[in-house]
This record gives structure tokens, sequence and C-alpha cells, in this order.
């Protein structure tokens, strides 16, 4: 793995935003918007449920959740969900 970035904070990643693309594919969306919200909502509800329900461990604790660059993977997808929000309202 990269400096900064761990396995859980990668798989994490990789599920949420699989899923936000093959239901946008089978819903029939295929802005990037909509998906960068559902994919940013999937990573803050997966790494959320990984550190407080199964791990029990700090909001920020690096070693215990998702990290990417040095940052939880779930503060990743709150910033996700605002770049969806702002291409969607914003920018079209």
């Amino acid at each position: 793995m990269t400096v900064g970035t761990n396995y859980a904070g990668t798989i994490i990643f990789l599920i949420a935003f699989g899923l936000a693309a093959g239901g946008g594919a089978l819903l029939g969306f295929h802005a990037e918007g909509p998906l960068t919200i559902a994919g940013g909502a999937i990573v803050v509800t997966l790494d959320l449920a990984f550190r407080l329900l199964w791990r029990r461990c700090g909001l920020f604790d690096r070693k215990s959740g998702g990290c990417f660059l040095f940052l939880p993977i779930w503060l990743w997808g709150v910033f996700w969900i605002g770049l969806g929000i702002a291409d969607t309202c914003l920018l079209r």
C-alpha cells in the first residue's frame, strides 16, 4: 500500500463506488454527480459502521478504519458527497 493508505480504505472505496456504479447502471443513472453522491454516502456508511460497530474505535483513528492519504475514508466520503452536490446543482 502507498503511504497513508490502508487495505480497509481501498476495499471500502472499491465496494462503495462499485455499488454506486452498478446501481446507477441498473437504474439508468449515468451522470457523475448522482453517482459521486451515492458513492460518497456508501463510503461514509461502510466506514462508520466498520469503525463504530465492528472495531469500536474513534472516528479519526487511522489504524482502526479505512484511511486514504492519512485521512479517514469517511471524511473523503463527505468530500465526495459535497463534490457530487456541487456537480449536480451548481455546475450544470
